[in-house]
């Protein structure tokens, strides 16, 4: 809660269009922590002394008691389960340090073997570039398309172009139809 605090509070106080952007956001993350801080402290304490009671679930009968025993059995065993990794773990701390480094290197490279996304990793030289040419209003659709043709034509010539795409005309409905692709 004092991390999300400590975060966004700042932003609030920003005057530059970062601040002003950013404002209404971090005013939603900081009042709702605060409110949530609030309840865990008070509302949930009060409404846990008034519907939770200490029953032996072992004396329950009926379908409502084995649920509450299969339920307590399974925090039981998630219980020792735990208890009995984190022994393990203290008693071997340069193999779980290992393992936890280990985890840390194999998940940085999760983005360059291709197994997740890379959309917040910075995009390198893409080797592409964009040619725009206008033509004059009175130049007929037959001219615009033998002209790009010889700036096609001219450019295919260069050792280092792989491929180039041209779209001759005005677009109508779809923003992606070729009319000339090489």
């Amino acid at each position: 809660t004092m991390v999300d605090i400590v975060v966004f509070v700042p932003f609030l106080l920003l005057t530059n269009t970062t601040g002003k952007l950013l404002a209404p956001f971090a005013a939603v993350v900081v009042v709702s922590t605060l409110m949530s801080l609030f309840v865990s402290f008070t509302v949930t304490p009060w409404l846990a002394s008034r519907f939770a009671r200490v029953e032996d679930v072992k004396t329950k009968k009926g379908v409502w008691g084995w649920f509450l025993r299969g339920l307590e059995n399974g925090i039981d065993n998630i219980g020792h389960f735990y208890a009995g990794a984190l022994k393990w773990c203290l008693s071997h701390k340069i193999i779980t340090t290992l393992v936890v480094l280990g985890m840390i290197m194999a998940s940085g490279q999760l983005a360059r073997f291709g197994f997740i996304g890379n959309e917040f990793v910075r995009q390198g030289d893409q080797r592409e570039f964009i040619i725009k040419l206008e033509y004059d209003k009175s130049v007929t659709f037959q001219q615009n398309n033998v002209t790009t043709k010889q700036v096609e034509d001219f450019l295919r010539a260069k050792p280092y172009v792989k491929s180039v795409f041209a779209n001759v005309g005005k677009l109508q409905k779809s923003p992606m139809r070729p009319l000339l692709n090489a």
